[in-house]
C-alpha cells in the first residue's frame, strides 16, 4: 500500500511550474484542480501530479512522488471535506482519500474504490499476496474487500475462480485487526 508519507504538501505560492498541464479542472462535482508536471521542464522527464486546493487565505499544493502514477482520476466527493481518487499505472491501481481542508492523503489500498456509505468502501481488484510460509505458496491474488476510511480490511468478499480458507491468504489475524471473518472461512479469489 502506498502511504501518506509519499505525498508532499507544498504551501504558499509554490506551483507545479510553467510546464504544468491541467488534467482536471475544478467544477461543482470535484472542487480541486489537478495538474501534471515534469517539474524540470522536460516533457519526457519525471512526472508529478499536483492537487491545487483552494483556500481563502492561500493555495495549498499536494504533490505525488516522482513517477508514482501515470494517471490520477477523481472518483467521488464523499463530503465537503473528502475527495476519493485513484492513481494508476499500467500494472496497478490504488485508491486514496484527499482531505480538501488540510491536504492530508489517506491510502485506502490497492484496487478501485467504491464508496458504499457510513465511512466504508469496497476495493474492487484489491491485490494481495498469499502466505509465504506454506509448502505450496499461492503468490499474488485479486479480490474485492470491504475497508474503512483508514484502509483497514473488514471483510474479504468472495469473488473469483479459486477458493481457499482465509488463513491461506493472510499471514496473521494481527495483520488485519478489524477483520470480521474467521480464518477457516473459504474465500474465492482470482489468480
Amino acid at each position: 500500500m502506498i502511504g501518506n508519507e509519499l505525498f508532499v504538501e507544498e504551501f504558499g505560492s509554490q506551483s507545479p511550474g510553467e510546464h504544468a498541464q491541467l488534467v482536471y479542472k475544478a467544477d461543482q462535482k470535484f472542487p480541486v484542480d489537478i495538474f501534471q508536471s515534469a517539474k524540470s521542464g522536460d516533457a519526457l522527464g519525471p512526472k508529478y501530479f499536483f492537487f491545487q486546493l483552494s483556500d481563502p487565505k492561500k493555495h495549498k499544493w499536494v504533490s505525488t512522488p516522482e513517477n508514482l502514477f501515470l494517471t490520477i482520476k477523481p472518483l467521488q466527493l464523499i463530503s465537503n471535506d473528502l475527495l476519493l481518487f485513484q492513481g494508476s499505472t499500467p500494472t496497478w491501481t490504488a485508491s486514496y482519500l484527499l482531505n480538501l481542508k488540510n491536504g492530508k492523503v489517506s491510502p485506502l489500498g490497492s484496487g478501485s474504490a467504491e464508496y458504499i456509505g457510513d465511512g466504508h468502501f469496497i476495493l474492487h481488484g484489491y491485490k494481495g499476496y498469499a502466505r509465504k510460509d506454506r509448502d505450496d505458496p499461492l503468490g499474488a491474488y485479486w479480490a474485492d474487500v470491504l475497508v474503512d476510511k483508514e484502509g483497514a480490511i473488514i471483510k474479504f468478499l468472495s469473488k473469483g475462480n479459486v477458493c481457499y480458507p482465509l488463513r491461506y491468504l493472510i499471514n496473521t489475524e494481527d495483520e488485519h485487526p478489524k477483520l470480521v471473518q474467521g480464518l477457516d472461512q473459504k474465500i474465492c479469489v482470482e489468480q
